[in-house]
């Protein structure tokens, strides 16, 4: 197995829920992320990516911005890639 830090690789995870995405991004990760993590791993990193929190003191108006603007979007673009997850993760 090839060795890419932790840090790196944990960034191309993030990058998958970014509004600005390429799909051909996700599809490409997907197919090759097994040459450097397995899927517990990113699995873990999905999940934990998926419970994101909010930045600390902040007020309910900037609550509700963080919540419509950052963690819907980032829960919305992790629900999709794990189908073709499961699939690749199969074979």
């Amino acid at each position: 197995m090839r060795q890419v830090s932790f840090p790196f690789w944990r960034s191309l995870c993030m990058f998958a829920d970014n509004p600005f995405a390429d799909t051909k991004y996700n599809k490409t990760f997907l197919m090759t992320y097994k040459s450097f993590t397995s899927t517990n791993e990113l699995f873990d990193i999905l999940v934990t990516r998926f419970s994101t929190q909010p930045p600390e003191n902040i007020t309910p108006a900037e609550f509700d911005e963080w919540k419509r603007l950052k963690q819907h979007v980032v829960r919305a673009r992790l629900v999709l890639p794990p189908s073709p997850l499961l699939v690749c993760a199969q074979r």
